[in-house]
């Protein structure tokens, strides 16, 4: 009789644990979804864009006094 309040404390500690961990973990995994693709909701630049930016930039660079 005297280790059931033991087992009450126990299982409470167990559940608030399990709980916190939960937040946790979906706190965790929302920050992790919004940075795997950072990119994904604007159009994705083609190669031949940013080539034609590159070229344009190295020839502007030259051109400067």
């Amino acid at each position: 009789m005297s280790n059931i309040p033991i087992a009450f404390y126990v299982l409470g500690a167990l559940f608030t644990l399990y709980i916190v961990a939960a937040t946790w973990r979906a706190k965790d995994a929302s920050s992790h979804l919004r940075n795997v693709n950072p990119r994904a909701r604007g159009r994705p630049v083609s190669l031949d864009r940013r080539l034609n930016h590159w070229w344009r930039a190295r020839q502007r660079s030259k051109n400067l006094p």
